[in-house]
């Protein structure tokens, strides 16, 4: 009878902790109010693997550039005093909060990007049992006026609960900085 029961609970459907869009609100929300550990805290660890993949290959593009031409106050403003390398060999998860709150320190807009935005969580739709994709509408104020944007945040089974993976428009802007920097070599 045991065996049946160990049976049946493994073709049960899993039973998770949250749903999707509470796990999504929670990571809005401390994205718009910049609190990166709670951030980090909903992050899929691939996701956060990601992170730190992108952020090595920056590492190697700042190292392929000559060092008098390397852009030295956005890298120490990025990646602390002790630079890239030393961030990066921190475990993923401390290589995200040291670099986001580095760079929300480095570019202030990020913060008056957030300031008085409104976030609707619309729903999601399932892609297999493990991926699951919430649709939400972000409106970003702007003085008196505001600019509507709808968006999917991606998020995927870890265990019984729903974590978030790297959101595009993060990845973008982590890749364009470094590519920035890597461009910076060709300044004199």
């Amino acid at each position: 009878m045991k065996r049946i029961l160990l049976l049946l609970s493994t073709l049960a459907p899993p039973v998770f902790a949250e749903t999707p869009e509470s796990v999504a609100r929670r990571y809005i929300e401390a994205m718009a109010e910049l609190r990166i550990e709670a951030v980090a805290d909903t992050m899929h660890p691939a996701a956060l693997e990601r992170f730190k993949d992108i952020l090595e290959k920056i590492n190697h593009a700042i190292a392929a550039i000559e060092p008098e031409k390397r852009p030295a106050h956005v890298i120490r403003a990025l990646f602390g005093d002790q630079g890239p390398q030393a961030a990066l060999d921190a475990p993923p998860r401390e290589v995200f909060i040291r670099f986001m709150a580095n760079l929300t320190t480095f570019v202030p807009q990020i913060r008056e990007m957030h300031a008085g935005s409104e976030y609707q969580i619309l729903g999601h739709v399932n892609e297999g049992g493990n991926l699951c994709h919430v649709l939400f509408r972000a409106t970003l104020k702007r003085g008196g006026s505001g600019i509507s944007k709808m968006a999917v945040l991606s998020l995927k089974r870890d265990g019984a609960q729903w974590k978030v993976l790297l959101d595009d428009d993060l990845a973008r802007l982590i890749t364009g900085l470094g590519q920035r920097m890597a461009a910076s070599e060709d300044k004199p």
